[in-house]
């Protein structure tokens, strides 16, 4: 399958790519990077640093978004450390420059494909909206995008009502749910149920192995804040279980919805509505197909197998 990656490494992030990078399912064609959980130059800086860890900087990288479409960045240190990765990865050793328009990169990819393409999304949508907005027929070169985002019937983690990527640009979220590409959602009503375990992250944090000494490593980062924020010994696998549902779809429990996002709202900016009820208009057919749970042990044992060769670790 040939995708594109779109994302904010991120700790998450950075083992989602590496899942993509060693699924044999996935012919990843390049990584657009987004503002997220920290600013866009240190997340392009951190795809390289992801890239040279799995030995694969063939991948093209090139930056993207800066803000959102209209409202000012924000931007997730308290989860992910000052530069995203936990202060734990050198800089690549050829840090050379990268290209810098990421939503003409992913209209030149789609038109240059003889495939049809998925677009993974793993950050706010800001990119995507706006190679949509920019590029009249792109989302007919679309086969599907699969993003990580949003909250249907939980809460929130940036606000009580609102998960941070679509958070972070909500007005690109609404316009992309809108933009007739199928899409299929993995929410935080999915993501939350993949925790990795904290003592299984710190078990690999002492491996020799490069990348499951990584893994281990940012794991036990993330896992005290989790333990801080949630009471969890552990870190919900958000993005990794995005990468997943492309490769296997059978690892979630879908629903076809109607989904909105809420744009105008005081108190519930970046709210993810969802339509059960199938109601007339205004909803309208469903947009998109929605993870509501997720078969947690055989994801974690598809990440596991994948990156390090066993499970469980």
């Amino acid at each position: 399958m040939r995708v594109l990656l779109d994302t904010d490494p991120g700790i998450d992030d950075a083992i989602a790519i590496l899942l993509a990078l060693a699924s044999p399912e996935l012919d990843v064609r390049g990584i657009t990077v987004v503002h997220g959980n920290v600013p866009v130059e240190a997340c392009t800086l951190n795809a390289l640093k992801v890239l040279e860890l799995a030995g694969r900087r063939d991948v093209p990288v090139v930056m993207g978004a800066a803000a959102p479409l209209i409202r000012p960045a924000r931007h997730a240190q308290v989860v992910h450390g000052e530069d995203g990765l936990a202060g734990l990865f050198p800089p690549p050793d050829d840090a050379h420059p990268f290209a810098a328009d990421a939503a003409a990169f992913i209209a030149e990819a789609l038109d240059e494909a003889g495939e049809p393409t998925t677009l993974i999304a793993l950050g706010p949508l800001t990119n995507v909206a706006t190679a949509i907005l920019a590029t009249p027929g792109v989302t007919e070169r679309l086969d599907r995008i699969v993003a990580m985002g949003g909250a249907i019937r939980r809460e929130g983690n940036v606000t009580p009502a609102a998960e941070f990527n679509i958070y972070a640009d909500p007005e690109a979220a609404a316009i992309v749910l809108r933009a007739g590409v199928p899409i299929t959602l993995v929410p935080l009503d999915a993501t939350m149920g993949a925790i990795f375990p904290g003592q299984a992250a710190a078990r690999l944090a002492t491996s020799d192995v490069p990348v499951e000494r990584a893994v281990g490593e940012l794991g036990c980062f993330v896992s005290a804040v989790y333990r801080t924020y949630y009471g969890i010994d552990g870190f919900a696998l958000h993005d990794p279980l995005a990468v997943g549902v492309t490769i296997d779809p059978s690892l979630v429990t879908t629903q076809e919805l109607w989904v909105s996002v809420e744009t105008g709202g005081e108190l519930t900016a970046g709210a993810t509505v969802a339509d059960f009820w199938h109601i007339p208009e205004p909803w309208g057919e469903p947009n998109a197909t929605v993870a509501l749970d997720v078969d947690a042990e055989r994801f974690i044992e598809l990440l596991c197998t994948r990156l390090f060769g066993r499970y469980p670790v």
